[in-house]
């Protein structure tokens, strides 16, 4: 079972300051926790790729969301989005980077698919009409494009905070 784990392993990660105060059993207010802490937190969570079903554009197969960055997976290409550093673009409204990774002489149109589904689902609940929502999306741990040359698979996940 990974999820009580990973749920302890969250609550600990928001909570780093309760010390004695866990060992008495008291609870820690979220509110006791700094967002730096939260955002360093979230960004230790394991990298997952949602499947897409409408919440981008009809192309991406598959996107993940880190700290800083999006990577869309088409089904030829990855498409990798930076964000520029809070500091560096402070008022500056700079655009993200946009990084496209195509295989030279790969298969164009290869099986995509996730593997490793994970327990999490992703929704998204924007604007008011229910019917535009996006909900209970799989998550998955990687994702294989199959045979993109022959008797080779691409598969791309995330180890360490890094893709």
């Amino acid at each position: 079972m990974k999820v009580p784990f990973l749920l302890l392993g969250l609550i600990q990660l928001l909570t780093p300051n309760a010390g004695a105060e866990e060992a008495r059993g008291a609870l820690v207010r979220p509110e006791a926790t700094s967002s730096a802490v939260q955002l360093a937190s979230y960004s230790h969570l394991p990298l997952s790729f949602e499947l897409n079903q409408g919440q981008t554009d009809a192309r991406v197969k598959f996107l993940a969301r880190g700290p800083g960055y999006t990577v869309f997976l088409a089904s030829d290409e990855a498409v990798l989005a930076l964000q520029p550093s809070a500091i560096a673009s402070a008022g500056k409204g700079e655009k993200p980077a946009v990084v496209r990774l195509k295989l030279v002489g790969a298969e164009r149109n290869a099986r995509v698919s996730g593997e490793g589904e994970l327990p999490g689902r992703s929704n998204y609940f924007v604007g008011n009409d229910p019917q535009r929502w996006h909900t209970h999306i799989p998550t998955y741990a990687q994702v294989r494009y199959r045979s993109v040359y022959r008797g080779i698979d691409l598969v791309y996940y995330g180890r360490q905070g890094q893709l």
